[in-house]
């Protein structure tokens, strides 16, 4: 099976003198001190590198903070906070976990 590219992502402006955009791109090889791999490049117009930006940042975002989120759902869904004979849900320990996860996305 492939895998992905390995964790962290970053956004790396491209080089001077091409194009104007953005590159995201995984983790540092421990080896040659190289980006382990271009993951996509967001090139767009000079008028819109602000777009870019924002775009290549928000790829890197949702990509880093992927796994934290599924495993705050399974919490969620695992960790019996649902009672469905009592018909109780522990609504508090729900926030808390989703508060966890979403500190770690906004961070």
């Amino acid at each position: 099976m492939v895998t992905h590219t390995p964790l962290p992502w970053r956004v790396s402006a491209n080089q001077p003198g091409k194009i104007g955009g953005f590159e995201v791109i995984g983790p540092y090889s421990a080896n040659w001190r190289k980006p382990a791999a271009l993951v996509c490049m967001m090139q767009h117009h000079p008028d819109e590198q602000a777009r870019a930006a924002a775009e290549a940042a928000l790829i890197v975002s949702a990509v880093n903070t992927h796994d934290d989120l599924v495993a705050a759902l399974r919490a969620i869904l695992d960790d019996n906070l649902i009672d469905g004979n009592a018909g109780f849900v522990h609504v508090d320990k729900m926030r808390s976990i989703a508060r966890a996860a979403l500190a770690k996305l906004e961070a």
